[in-house]
């Protein structure tokens, strides 16, 4: 099974994927971690690089990481039975290049890169930015922000259905409320280890 969580910085993203990691693992499942980019020693290289490159090549990079972390880890994990849990994927580049690129174009060579592989279900984790500054991405202004939050957005409207698109609210008190909800939708999807 194949599970993507999407959403900006701060909404409680990677929590959740580590959670729901964490409950799969308990019920007796493989599950592999996935983070883009990054996941690979090459793309640690890439997400350095990213750091410095210019802004016209950074959707290329992350086309790179895709290809790579594709090719070298989810689709080896999920050919021999393991769930692959991904913090982050086809949304996010599709969100994040709003810098004058065209989205649709950019969207195209992600899933390209990842052979067209769609989730049997994304979260798309809803909320607004949290500044941090860490990263290139965490310095932007508010108003690039505002454009990756529409370009969620589009993305849901355009692909809820093939990609099974779950919108959970980031800013909800009770995380554990939202971790249950995000584990019951899996599990109902999956089988009983104890019956395969």
């Amino acid at each position: 099974m194949f599970i993507v969580f999407e959403g900006i910085d701060g909404v409680g993203k990677s929590t959740q994927a580590a959670r729901l990691a964490e409950r799969l693992r308990e019920d007796g499942w493989e599950v592999v971690e996935v983070r883009h980019p990054g996941q690979t020693e090459m793309g640690m290289t890439i997400r350095a690089m990213l750091e410095k490159v210019p802004t016209a090549a950074m959707p290329y990079l992350f086309v790179a990481d895709m290809v790579i972390t594709e090719k070298e880890v989810i689709a080896p994990a999920l050919a021999r039975g393991a769930i692959v849990i991904c913090d982050r994927y086809v949304a996010s580049t599709y969100a994040y290049q709003v810098r004058g690129y065209e989205i649709a174009g950019v969207a195209n060579m992600a899933r390209e890169a990842t052979n067209d592989r769609y989730p049997d279900i994304t979260f798309m984790m809803q909320g607004p930015h949290q500044l941090r500054n860490d990263t290139r991405f965490e310095r932007e202004s508010d108003a690039f922000y505002d454009r990756v939050l529409r370009g969620y957005a589009t993305y849901v409207m355009q692909m809820r259905e093939s990609d099974n698109i779950h919108v959970i609210d980031g800013t909800a008190e009770d995380s554990e409320a939202n971790a249950e909800k995000i584990y019951r939708l899996v599990s109902g999807m999956i089988e009983p280890v104890s019956s395969l």
